[in-house]
């Protein structure tokens, strides 16, 4: 049985994400790519259903931008927009 106190934060898994967007600003995955390639390892200690509370999160506050392919899956990459603000982004907590 896996205890929830073992699981990263919302905010540990955003900063991830948003270093190696800081790292990557082109980079664009789907929900299971960022869990095998953007987290440190791997996205192997992450809940998928927390995992796409984050990315969702990320997206209503547009720092991030979701596009839909003609598959069931949604492509995420860095809004632009907001590159600049990812330094403190990265920093934030919770």
């Amino acid at each position: 049985m896996t205890s929830d106190a073992c699981l990263p934060d919302k905010s540990q898994i955003a900063r991830e994400i948003l270093a190696y967007l800081r790292e990557h600003p082109d980079a664009q995955d789907t929900l299971d790519g960022i869990l095998k390639g953007w987290l440190v390892d791997g996205g192997n200690r992450y809940n998928r259903t927390v995992m796409q509370e984050v990315i969702k999160d990320l997206v209503l506050e547009g720092t991030i931008q979701e596009s839909k392919t003609t598959g069931s899956n949604a492509i995420y990459r860095l809004n632009l927009g907001k590159r600049n603000r990812l330094k403190e982004l990265s920093k934030r907590k919770d």
